[in-house]
């Protein structure tokens, strides 16, 4: 299964749409104002799916002093909730104690880890389920306008996570890339990474070819 997930506008508002195998499938929008507002995703007809919403549990835990000493650190925490307001999963970023630095997902019976690896010109994100890697985002960091792309490659037998995960990339898109604050009429932007430590040694560079092959769109 390959989602492209795309944004269609920055400045005034951030929007973005999705496919799924080529056919349009849902739209979101971020908040153009913060990070810490209502991340939506919706179906072609603008019926509601998942909306994110700040975990204030977690905000006021971080304000513990020295905390963090011992525990795990949590940020940019949001609960999704579905078009009735249930809760339905949570977004997480999680450094410190024994684990490697990495976003979290917690969706039904799924807990995923999402470790950030930088090579050159590309992002790639990396999706693992229990210790398997499940799927891939391939991000450039050669952007124009302000509009982020991304592709995802998820194995066909994790398809349920298409929805959520279209939405997760808003989120994290929010966090950081949304560049509030800046409006522009014509903007090419190009970035150099290289990410050294623990993710990259998440990183396999023939995972993409070995379940893809023929149908990588990028590199």
């Amino acid at each position: 299964m390959i989602i492209m997930i795309n944004q269609t506008k920055a400045n005034f508002s951030h929007k973005f749409i999705v496919f799924v195998n080529g056919l349009l499938s849902y739209k979101g929008t971020s908040s153009p104002i913060s990070a810490v507002y209502d991340n939506t995703l919706t179906d072609m007809s603008g019926s509601l799916l998942f909306r994110t919403i700040v975990d204030q549990s977690i905000s006021l835990s971080n304000l513990l002093p020295l905390k963090w000493l011992w525990a795990e650190k949590l940020s940019k925490a949001h609960i999704v909730t579905n078009e009735n307001y249930e809760q339905v999963g949570t977004f997480q970023y999680v450094e410190g104690g024994s684990l490697d630095p990495h976003y979290a997902i917690g969706y039904k019976n799924y807990d995923i880890k999402l470790y950030r690896y930088s090579k050159g010109s590309k992002i790639h994100i990396l999706l693992f389920h229990n210790d398997e890697q499940i799927g891939q985002y391939n991000k450039s960091n050669i952007i124009e306008d302000n509009l982020d792309e991304y592709t995802l490659y998820l194995l066909d037998s994790y398809g349920e996570l298409a929805p959520i995960l279209s939405l997760f990339t808003i989120y994290f898109d929010s966090y950081n890339f949304a560049r509030r604050g800046e409006y522009v009429l014509y903007k090419k932007e190009i970035h150099w990474q290289w990410t050294i430590g623990v993710s990259s040694d998440k990183y396999n560079p023939q995972w993409l070819n070995d379940n893809f092959g023929d149908y990588i769109f990028e590199g």
